[in-house]
């Protein structure tokens, strides 16, 4: 055995894997190892994991969502870690983000709209256009904010630049198994999935994800 080889067990939430690291630390990238099987979890185990989660958020205790198992290094000031176990539920939760994060700002959009008809309804006077300018730049500020939750779930800088719009890249902070394309199809579910958000609140706004739907990680994401 290596004389070097250090295991520790750490207490951890859910934010402390996928949130965003404290100020002064490494950003952390999580890698499922070639040796590791695709993404196999199917609709009992979406179930069982969803509804412990809204259960523990009813009752507002905390859930045990299991152990995970990973293997450190250091990489050009970045924390990788090899996932050896936990990687079912790592890459279900990081899609939950996603659907989450689509959710939330299609229920922006909405109101931006709903309040919008509603002003429109007043008056043709100033205060009916600084009106609608205020929820614009509301709405538009709580969507930059779940944007911002949603990136320091899922991906790291250089997807979206200072004025958030879409840039070529992507990086995100798990890389799938390459098998059955797995990783592939996550790439371009959040790809695909920022873009919608970003385009949100304009005309004729359609989510049209350009993963191969007869695989797993979209039935994942439309499961949820």
């Amino acid at each position: 055995m290596d004389g070097n080889l250090e295991i520790t067990s750490v207490p951890a939430t859910i934010n402390t894997y996928l949130g965003k690291p404290s100020i002064g630390k490494n950003e952390r990238i999580y890698i499922i190892p070639p040796y590791q099987r695709e993404y196999t979890w199917s609709r009992d185990e979406w179930s069982d994991l969803y509804d412990d989660l809204t259960d523990s958020i009813s009752s507002t205790r905390k859930h045990f969502i299991g152990t995970f198992m990973f293997i450190e290094s250091t990489e050009d000031g970045r924390d990788i870690y090899n996932v050896v176990d936990g990687q079912q539920r790592l890459t279900t939760l990081s899609i939950l983000f996603l659907v989450l994060s689509q959710i939330g700002l299609e229920k922006l959009a909405d109101y931006l709209e709903s309040e919008l008809d509603r002003i429109d309804q007043i008056d043709d006077s100033g205060e009916r256009r600084k009106q609608s300018r205020n929820i614009e730049i509301s709405t538009n500020v709580k969507k930059q904010k779940l944007i911002d939750v949603t990136f320091d779930n899922i991906l790291v800088d250089g997807f979206i630049d200072e004025c958030y719009q879409v840039t070529d890249k992507l990086n995100l902070k798990l890389s799938l198994s390459r098998c059955s394309k797995n990783n592939d199809d996550f790439e371009k579910l959040a790809k695909d999935v920022c873009r919608y958000a970003l385009s949100l609140g304009t005309d004729n706004v359609t989510f049209n994800p350009s993963c191969d739907k007869r695989r797993k990680i979209w039935k994942a994401y439309s499961y949820f």
